[in-house]
């Protein structure tokens, strides 16, 4: 299915390397708006296809959006299937090292709205994901929570509404115990949720939001192994003093404990309130070192961005700060340190 020879758009939505060096990418393959096939394909070291399997032929249109591996290499992954144009259900699937489909399980509570999978991990043997319902009239948001073993059962399902909140969903997690953390769009605010999905709290940086401006968002999470967590996006922050004035935001970073108290505060801003500034992507390195990759316009409002990455220490400290200009937009979508402290 995939290639310009079939005719059909393709797009990659995740990749893993599982304990033999292997690379498993996922995507969708669409070859129009009503057709459209989630891809698997495993790929040696040397960049030879393995295997390349495709879930599932029982629905026209399917879009996977997270996978994960377990210890013998099989893979789980979670997304979205459209049972109508408008309405969707979570799945989750499960092949296994050799690209050999083994089950799937479907789950949509509500006829009457669309449900889709974010993400997924293993975690304390349980294939545990985690996604979001929408329904437009009457409006309600509602992130999901499920629990599968690794024969396909369904453990256990939560629906938690976070209405009221302060705006859409633009980012979510899963970390190694289970935890699960959504990031905002019109607050720059996130949420944490236990492995029950039940809320444990909600940490928002204050703003001074113009007063045409709502697009305050939280683009990446992450945690370390201390419960940490941490966030990066676009912010626009108390330093504005005019909040008539349309202004563009500034890269926010912010360091947050297990418990949801504040641990650092750093905030990017290159020319000022009124250009944009913007994170889209974190990695953290050894001792601490935190990467952080994104946007800055080049010389005022309207021109074309220039990519940044950025390196804080433990403290939030920046001790490097790199900047790219080319013709058209520079922008990192994606960063990574290796342990030498060199960054990609």
């Amino acid at each position: 299915l995939l290639g310009p020879a079939t005719g059909s758009v393709d797009y990659l939505t995740g990749i893993q390397i599982d304990t033999e060096d292997n690379i498993i990418v996922i995507g969708q393959s669409r070859q129009s708006n009503d057709i459209a096939k989630s891809i698997v394909i495993k790929i040696s070291a040397t960049g030879d296809i393995i295997w390349q399997s495709t879930y599932s032929n029982d629905y026209e249109w399917s879009f996977p959006r997270d996978l994960t591996l377990d210890d013998n290499g099989d893979v789980y992954l979670t997304g979205y299937i459209n049972k109508d144009y408008y309405n969707g259900e979570i799945f989750v699937a499960k092949f296994d090292k050799n690209g050999a489909f083994v089950w799937d399980n479907i789950y949509s509570d509500d006829e009457n709205g669309t449900y889709k999978g974010f993400r997924i991990r293993i975690v304390n043997g349980q294939i545990q994901s985690l996604g979001d319902f929408v329904r437009s009239s009457p409006f309600d948001a509602r992130m999901v929570f499920l629990k599968h073993d690794k024969n396909g059962n369904l453990i256990q399902s939560n629906e938690t509404s976070y209405l009221g909140q302060g705006g859409g969903l633009t980012s979510c997690y899963i970390d190694a115990q289970g935890n699960s953390y959504i990031g905002l769009f019109g607050t720059f605010k996130i949420l944490k949720f236990n492995n029950d999905g039940s809320q444990q709290w909600a940490f928002t940086v204050p703003n001074n939001l113009p007063s045409n401006v709502i697009a305050e968002e939280v683009e990446d999470i992450i945690s370390d192994n201390n419960g940490n967590v941490y966030i990066t996006g676009r912010h626009y922050g108390e330093h504005y003093g005019n909040n008539s004035l349309y202004t563009n935001g500034d890269l926010q970073v912010v360091k947050i404990s297990p418990e949801g108290n504040l641990i650092y505060d750093y905030k990017y801003q290159n020319l000022g309130t009124n250009a944009f500034d913007g994170g889209n992507k974190l990695f953290l390195g050894k001792d601490d070192y935190l990467v952080v990759g994104g946007q800055s316009q080049k010389d005022y409002i309207g021109t074309d961005y220039e990519y940044v990455a950025i390196v804080l220490d433990e403290f939030g400290t920046a001790i490097d700060t790199l900047r790219y200009s080319d013709q058209g937009d520079a922008v990192i979508k994606s960063v990574i340190m290796d342990d030498n402290f060199n960054f990609y």
